[in-house]
């Protein structure tokens, strides 16, 4: 079954919670002051226990799982996952993980093996994870979101993030990851759609350059935006060292930061009419709806915002 948003719906996520504490303090603090309302969780980190219980301070914040193939140490052995990693036992940077993978040197078992995990380390840290997506959107090559679907229904997560960036937002100005990822995109929404797993019309992010200008941007983008399930990804932080170790993109999460916390963004958020949401309220909204219908119920008033189609 296809599902279909009514209405703009718009999901906030921050990305890389557990990639430092001051990239965890940031999210937080746009949680409790702005618009963010779910976070993406790595959990390969040797102190992934410390983010967790930061994270245990907000029940309320939604948490997905940020899968991991391109920073830090797998959580297997290094021997164990081979092609994955260099000499020094961590994961390939993104550059030589795509190189790789380009020239058949990735092997995917690996891949599977790794993830799953990845999976029981957060279960076991105690996190309930209620969506999938990856670091450095990874999970968008085919094989990669094939697992990312069997693993969703081996672990209960109904949603996988399809990263479905727009073409013409993209360019100004120019963002080659981004723009290199837009042709997997047919063939990872086919995979997820085959197997019954839930996924966003679009993603969207904030754009590079000082704070206001970024907000405009971010504004022009959503007063755009058609009827779906939209996916503002975000990046937070306040720069550590520990975060400087770990990645290039440091300088702007503090932009990113600046925008979300702006109070302009919510109000125009709401002035134009977009409904907040969750991956976990609308995956709780299409379980009510098959319950009903199993009980030959049927929807006892309009069930807004998902509906179904054959």
């Amino acid at each position: 079954m296809n599902r279909q948003f009514r209405t703009a719906g718009l999901v906030v996520t921050a990305d890389d919670f557990g990639l430092s504490p001051g990239v965890d303090h940031g999210i937080l603090e746009t949680y409790r002051r702005g618009i963010v309302r779910s976070t993406a969780l790595l959990v390969n980190f040797p102190d992934v226990g410390d983010s967790v219980s930061r994270l245990r301070q907000e029940p309320g914040l939604e948490v997905g799982i940020h899968l991991n193939l391109t920073a830090g140490p797998p959580v297997l052995p290094p021997k164990r996952v081979p092609s994955l990693v260099g000499t020094d036992g961590t994961f390939h940077d993104f550059a030589t993980f795509f190189a790789r993978v380009a020239l058949s040197q990735i092997d995917w078992g690996e891949v599977a093996q790794e993830w799953r995990a990845q999976f029981e380390r957060g279960i076991d840290q105690g996190c309930h994870f209620t969506f999938i997506t990856s670091h450095q959107h990874v999970h968008m090559l085919s094989q990669g979101t094939r697992i990312c679907a069997k693993l969703g229904h081996e672990f209960g997560v109904g949603t996988v993030r399809l990263t479905n960036f727009r073409l013409g937002e993209m360019l100004r100005p120019p963002r080659p990851k981004a723009l290199a990822l837009i042709p997997f995109v047919p063939a990872a929404r086919a995979v997820l759609r085959r197997a019954g797993v839930f996924c966003n019309t679009s993603t969207l992010e904030i754009p590079p350059g000082n704070p206001d200008s970024a907000l405009r941007q971010v504004c022009r983008t959503l007063e755009r935006i058609d009827a779906g399930v939209h996916e503002l990804i975000c990046h937070p932080a306040y720069e550590d060292s520990v975060l400087e170790a770990r990645d290039t993109y440091v300088a702007g999460r503090r932009t990113e930061l600046t925008v979300l916390l702006d109070a302009r963004l919510s109000e125009f958020v709401e002035t134009v009419g977009i409904e907040r949401t969750t991956f976990r309220e609308l995956c709780a909204s299409i379980t009510q709806k098959d319950r009903a219908f199993d009980q030959g119920q049927g929807a006892s008033e309009p069930w807004n915002p998902v509906i179904w189609h054959s």
